[in-house]
Parts: C-alpha cells; sequence; structure tokens
C-alpha cells in the first residue's frame, strides 16, 4: 500500500523519502517482488521530473533485479 501512495505521489518530494524508507525495508526484508514494484514506481517518478539519468539508474535496478527472469518485463514498461 505504501508502494501504491509513492506511485500516486509520484514527483513529490515526500515521494522521495518514502522510497528510501521502502527501499530499505524491501531490501532488508528480502522480498524481491516489492523491491521490483518500488523500483518501477519509482521510474515513473523520476518521469515525471523529467530526470532521465535517475530513471535510467532505476531501470538499471529492475534489471538487477530481474536477472533471475523474475519481473524482466518491469524494465520495459518502465518509461
Amino acid at each position: 500500500m505504501r508502494i501504491a501512495a509513492l506511485a500516486r505521489d509520484a514527483g513529490t518530494l515526500r515521494g522521495r523519502e518514502a522510497a528510501r524508507d521502502l527501499r530499505a525495508e524491501s531490501h532488508d526484508a528480502g522480498i524481491t517482488a516489492a523491491e521490483a514494484v518500488l523500483e518501477l514506481a519509482l521510474a515513473f517518478h523520476h518521469a515525471v521530473l523529467g530526470e532521465e539519468d535517475k530513471a535510467g539508474a532505476v531501470i538499471d535496478r529492475l534489471r538487477e533485479l530481474a536477472r533471475t527472469g523474475d519481473y524482466a518485463y518491469y524494465a520495459d514498461i518502465a518509461p
């Protein structure tokens, strides 16, 4: 639900702070699905702000998460 709120608030400073917390939590928990969805939401966040370099970094993280074959299409649908 917090990831959905981040996607809804794409482009806001509050979203960036929430993203940092969510990234740490999902990584620490080892939940790849949550990490992938978060990175996809962050790709939209950076796209809204016109931050192509940051969106590219997020897409690279998505590709790394998808190296096992799961969630590979997320990198394809990211802006």
